[in-house]
């Protein structure tokens, strides 16, 4: 199944789903505070986009305190980074296994590259790529 933004330790193989019941990313050792911030930021950050998700929703969502958000991550910026060096390495070992998984000579990988963005594309969670939609939420330059 294509990624979410679940982001528990990196590993090569996919979870069927998670809380929202979409398909996700692949799922490791977690339930620390951490991973519970980490989780809960990537999601709202993805689906509610970072500018709407405050700190505060994150720890409600996430259940933990104030302090350990900024214990762990500093700052809501730092948050974001983690989140999104995380997915980076999940996309990737995600879209990866996914092309490989399909064999063939080189010609027909190539090819499957786009059978795997027209799938997940198609997916009733997608909602465009984490990296653009950070980059085109962020603030402007003057």
């Amino acid at each position: 199944m294509p990624p979410t933004t679940s982001t528990t330790a990196p590993s090569r193989r996919t979870a069927d789903s998670t809380k929202n019941g979409h398909s996700s990313m692949p799922e490791g050792p977690g339930g620390s505070v951490r991973e519970r911030i980490l989780d809960t930021a990537t999601r709202m950050f993805y689906y509610q986009g970072i500018p709407a998700t405050g700190v505060d929703s994150v720890i409600a969502s996430a259940g933990v305190a104030k302090m350990s958000l900024y214990r762990h991550f500093g700052s809501k910026e730092k948050l974001i980074v983690e989140c999104l060096s995380r997915l980076d390495v999940r996309y990737h070992d995600w879209f990866v296994t996914q092309v490989e998984d399909r064999g063939g000579d080189p010609a027909e990988k190539l090819l499957s590259v786009f059978d795997v963005l027209d799938e997940w594309f198609a997916t009733a969670h997608f909602r465009g790529c984490a990296f653009i939609n950070a980059s085109a939420e962020g603030p402007r330059e003057s």
